[in-house]
């Protein structure tokens, strides 16, 4: 037995499980000044200048343009998915190392066509602010507290899985921001509670679900640019599904489905709650996973009359 793996689109959507450390007053905020013009076009952005380590730095990235110093037959910016056009760079002060940050693939792994909804004219008026985050924790344990003159790059060379509509008369090339020193924090994990499920039980569609009753509260201590998942799986020990979030109580997404099993077997299966750096996306598969809970149940699969 075997579920269908889910679908997964957990980058940018409030319901996937990222434990990204939130204070509780934010830090105040400044904006850099204007970066060189590259073929008319300059950027600046605007910043918290305080962030935890491995948390997610969230920016505003202007960009501007003087229509005199377009190149000829230029007179259009295409801002679709500009996440993937972006990129962090934090340079310690103290030692002169470098890190790059880019934010998760906006696609979140699905192909995702341009429909033409976010082309800008260049006319010299301002451009949409543009908002994304910078997930700290790519850039590895070697970015430690301390402080950074952090400068943003918007380079349409940078697409990843993004294939925006191109043409002659789009502006390209790369812009980068003057810098803004930015100081980094120690980590400083944030609790959260979890439900996991002390006995499971067939309901009568078939599924094998937890509800209140069967629920206990417990507090997980997430690392900053963590993500929680689930595993279900069975008694042979093969995974049956993943998916992101703690499990689901009452909820349609069921731990297992029995609806076609026939009555009077027991049913074994071990779920694994875990923390990951590896964000949601579609046919989520992480193999980089930490374990905080984990437990077998068994049920019966006779089931209750509709």
């Amino acid at each position: 037995m075997r579920l269908l793996w889910p679908c997964l689109i957990g980058l940018f959507v409030a319901s996937a499980s990222a434990a990204e450390s939130v204070a509780t007053t934010q830090p105040a905020a400044r904006t850099s000044l204007w970066g060189g013009a590259v073929g008319g076009v300059h950027g600046r952005f605007q910043s918290a200048i305080e962030v935890q380590q491995n948390a997610a730095l969230p920016v505003t990235l202007e960009l501007q343009c003087d229509p005199d110093f377009l190149p000829n037959g230029i007179t259009r910016l295409n801002t679709f998915l500009y996440p993937a056009h972006c990129q962090l760079r934090l340079v310690n002060i103290a030692s002169g190392k470098q890190f790059n940050v880019e934010p998760y693939d906006p696609t979140s792994g699905m192909p995702v066509p341009d429909g033409g909804n976010n082309i800008v004219v260049l006319d010299g008026k301002a451009i949409t602010r543009l908002t994304t985050q910078f997930p700290l924790r790519l850039a590895g344990p070697e970015l430690q507290p301390g402080d950074f003159d952090c400068t943003i790059s918007y380079s349409t060379d940078r697409l990843g899985n993004v294939r925006p509509r191109a043409g002659a008369e789009f502006w390209s090339g790369e812009v980068v921001s003057a810098p803004l020193r930015v100081k980094v924090t120690a980590e400083i994990p944030r609790p959260q509670t979890v439900l996991v499920p002390t006995s499971l039980h067939v309901d009568a569609d078939g599924k094998v679900r937890f509800h209140s009753q069967d629920a206990q509260s417990l507090q997980m201590a997430i690392g900053n640019g963590m993500f929680l998942g689930t595993t279900v799986s069975g008694a042979d020990g093969d995974l049956m599904s993943m998916g992101s979030g703690p499990p689901e109580m009452d909820g349609v997404n069921a731990i297992a489905d029995l609806s076609n099993s026939p009555p009077g077997k027991t049913m074994t299966c071990t779920i694994e709650v875990f923390e990951t750096s590896d964000p949601p996306h579609h046919m989520w598969m992480t193999a980089d996973r930490k374990t905080l809970w984990k437990k077998t149940l068994s049920v019966a699969t006779t089931r209750p009359t509709k």
